[in-house]
């Protein structure tokens, strides 16, 4: 058995009790020729020299560029001895797989679009789709030796964790939450046009729309047909999985609404900056190939201004978008009986639905994975497996672990 898992934005597997990092190569190449592009500009751009000659540009040394590469993998899997992840690489995002006898391939990319979340059942793949100019998302389904993707769903949505049901044919289980759309007399209007209109930005930078609470929802991919299992105005419902047995497991957390907040002032910025923020994905994604490919970088630093330093709260951490008080909920989870307390809080609840009937396994679970009568949870603090019986043994002392999946040996 091996466990695959993400701890801020890097991948790992433990194999017999050993864990490693799992290194994208496709990563390591764009970090290379970001390097060796920035190391042999230097000298227009740095020292003295770039001073007198008014050349020079803060941050553009070869260590700040490759400093400043955003890059977070979403999910992973197995399918033999590869790997399949999907990543992003500052503005480009791709599922990916990781081949032992030959380079690194490209499954499926888009030149705006957010690959996050996948599940792989057969040959088949299904995903949360996003796009770079709005928090919306969707599902797709892509097919083995396709490079299309065949969305499943649509409209002013947040559509996350898609995962294949393990006891149901052609059945999707996943995550969905409303997005706030204009006003009611705009309403017409906004059914006309494109979805990623309605995404805000204020002098180019994004501002998400606000998200309602996350339903859990089950689609017939036979029928194309959606339903709702679990909404409650109070919670989350996020993460679900099944077992063979007919379990549908998910995580339920309270509802956090997000601060934004629309105007018909932001309608018009987004309407005016949609364009330029579409050529933007566009000319990220042919700059990330370029890099790859060829070495060389499309455009200048993305910022001719040294990074700011962010100042440190008290003990706030940001795991999945959302705040919490490591400091405060690892000392209130550590006046328990818990033998391996985390920073995770306990509202965020592993649950298990059958028949109609919701139970709680585990508080204070960020994620997860099912294995037969055991579970694999992270507690924001370490990796555990707890047996049937209540016994909990240590994986993993790496923190903030947000996804984990259990690949059994064939």
């Amino acid at each position: 058995m091996t466990v695959l898992f993400i701890a801020k934005g890097k991948m790992y597997r433990i194999d017999s009790g050993k864990t490693s990092e799992i290194q994208s190569d496709v990563l390591k190449s764009y970090t290379e020729k970001i390097y060796a592009n920035a190391k042999r500009n230097e000298w227009k751009t740095q020292g003295k020299g770039a001073v007198f000659t008014e050349q020079f540009e803060p941050g553009g040394d070869a260590d700040t560029k490759v400093n400043s590469i955003r890059s977070f993998a979403s999910a992973v899997a197995c399918e033999g001895t590869s790997v399949i992840y999907s990543q992003t690489i500052d503005d480009f995002s791709g599922l990916f797989i990781k081949k032992e006898d030959s380079a690194e391939g490209i499954i499926y990319s888009g030149t705006s679009e957010l690959i996050r979340e996948f599940d792989k059942i057969d040959n088949r793949i299904v995903a949360s789709i996003g796009y770079s100019y709005t928090n919306e998302s969707h599902i797709g389904v892509i097919e083995a030796g396709k490079s299309d993707c065949r969305m499943l769903t649509e409209g002013d949505s947040e559509d996350r964790y898609p995962v294949f049901s393990r006891f149901e044919e052609n059945v999707i289980y996943y995550s969905s939450s409303g997005l706030e759309i204009n006003d009611d007399e705009n309403k017409e209007a906004d059914e006309e046009s494109d979805h990623g209109v309605n995404a805000l930005f204020t002098s180019g930078i994004r501002i998400k729309r606000r998200r309602g609470p996350a339903a859990l929802c089950k689609l017939d991919v036979s029928a194309l047909k959606a339903e709702e299992l679990l909404s409650d105005g109070k919670y989350d419902y996020i993460k679900p999985s099944t077992d063979e047995k007919g379990n549908i497991y998910f995580i339920r957390k309270p509802y956090e609404e997000d601060g934004g907040s629309t105007s018909v002032l932001g309608c018009l910025t987004d309407i005016l900056f949609f364009p330029v923020r579409l050529v933007g994905g566009i000319i990220g994604f042919f700059n990330f190939l370029s890099v790859i490919f060829s070495g060389k970088n499309l455009r200048k630093s993305r910022d001719n201004a040294p990074a700011k330093t962010r100042k440190k709260s008290d003990g706030r951490i940001y795991i999945e978008g959302h705040a919490i008080n490591a400091a405060k909920e690892l000392k209130k989870n550590s006046s328990g009986s818990e033998k391996y307390p985390g920073i995770i809080p306990s509202s965020y609840e592993l649950c298990k639905l059958y028949d109609g009937q919701i139970s709680v396994i585990k508080k204070g679970v960020i994620a997860y994975a099912i294995d037969k009568d055991d579970v694999i949870i992270s507690n924001g603090s370490a990796l555990l497996r707890i047996s049937g019986d209540g016994k909990q043994t240590k994986l993993s002392d790496i923190g903030c672990i947000t996804f984990v999946k259990i690949e059994q040996e064939s």
